[in-house]
């Protein structure tokens, strides 16, 4: 909160009554502009906020938002936490460790202060996947109300999200049940796409103009996929055409060249599969990459969105601390527990030397072009 409130009082980044389209890195304001094909769960949330908001100053409409995105990370924190020490299984001492570590990670500070879709779906998935984890743990199926209530809020906020739930459905031990709860729930679906067909073919032709297809400019993968999700990306500032015809001036987010940066990348990179395929037979590992699946084939497979796929990272940045978790949980030896943990503080002092540096730079721009 205390990063957020730094943007929030500071400058109108967190909030402008004006701009509703790319304040930074492409972040939209939801509170302005939410998709009701898209996000129809947020579209409701953001209509309540105006009602709520009208006649508020700048200011007190930021900090209005930074309190409830960073109760919101706050809120995804916990559970993580609740996963690390509840079902995988690491001390009270780890568990938080690897939490406070979370709490460096980029995606966490861009949307302390980021009222968009992606700060209530990186909320409500940990908090879904605890129930669902915790039920394949104790041999106790979720209780079909709050399988329902969990799957309309998760595919609410984004309506791709359902997807992983249906796929870690298919892994389940209670499949049958859970496959034909969402079975009915698709159906109720296909019921509102009829009536909203107007709209979401509307929707799906924007989403169509955002495929580029795969990339064979591998760092929209290492930085902007998947590093993104660990370090804020380079700070450009250019000048857009906005909606409205004039061109601003606005941030969007570029790749490092320097030699350091690219290290950590690909060593980040070759560390996490190292990790995966030694924990592959693991159960919360298997759960955890199946449900990242549909994130690659959305941004990797099809493109959407590829050269700000930061932006997406609210979606499945909550995998990591707990894929950290499972190879932590697995080491038996001490010698080889202190040379990991050795390895994540080199991870962590890169992370936190390329945020600072961005975050310094994003909080002047604010200054300059969002004076209060």
């Amino acid at each position: 909160m205390s990063v957020g409130l730094c943007f929030g009082l500071s400058a109108k980044l967190v909030y402008h009554p004006n701009y509703i389209c790319d304040l930074y890195f492409g972040f939209d304001n939801a509170l302005h502009e939410a998709s009701f094909v898209r996000h129809p769960l947020l579209k409701l949330i953001s209509k309540s906020l105006n009602l709520l908001l009208i006649g508020s100053s700048v200011k007190t409409s930021s900090v209005v938002l930074v309190t409830i995105c960073s109760s919101l990370l706050s809120l995804q924190n916990l559970f993580i936490f609740k996963i690390l020490n509840k079902i995988v299984g690491l001390t009270t001492t780890s568990s938080l460790w690897l939490s406070l570590f979370f709490m460096t990670f980029a995606g966490n500070l861009l949307l302390s202060f980021t009222f968009d879709s992606y700060v209530f779906t990186s909320c409500v998935l940990p908090i879904f996947f605890y129930y669902f984890f915790k039920g394949e743990k104790e041999n106790k199926e979720l209780s079909t109300p709050l399988f329902i209530l969990s799957t309309v809020i998760v595919a609410g906020i984004t309506v791709s999200n359902f997807f992983k739930i249906l796929l870690v459905s298919f892994l389940s031990k209670f499949k049958k049940d859970y496959l034909s709860k969402l079975f009915l729930i698709g159906c109720s679906f296909l019921g509102i796409f009829i009536v909203f067909y107007d709209k979401i073919q509307a929707s799906l032709s924007f989403m169509k103009s955002h495929l580029y297809g795969p990339s064979f400019d591998f760092s929209y993968y290492f930085q902007f996929f998947l590093g993104s999700v660990f370090v804020i990306p380079r700070v450009v500032t250019t000048r857009i055409l906005y909606i409205d015809g004039c061109s601003i001036d606005a941030v969007i987010g570029g790749s490092y060249s320097a030699i350091f940066p690219n290290v950590l990348y690909y060593s980040l990179f070759l560390f996490l599969v190292f990790i995966v395929l030694k924990n592959r037979s693991n159960i919360w590992m298997r759960f955890l990459i199946v449900s990242f699946l549909v994130d690659i084939v959305i941004h990797v497979v099809f493109g959407l969105g590829i050269h700000e796929a930061y932006i997406f990272t609210g979606n499945y940045a909550f995998i990591f601390p707990i894929i950290f978790g499972i190879e932590f949980k697995n080491i038996s030896s001490h010698k080889f527990r202190k040379l990991y943990v050795g390895i994540l503080m080199f991870f962590f002092v890169g992370f936190a030397i390329l945020n600072s540096q961005s975050l310094y730079e994003l909080y002047h721009f604010a200054l300059y072009f969002y004076k209060n």
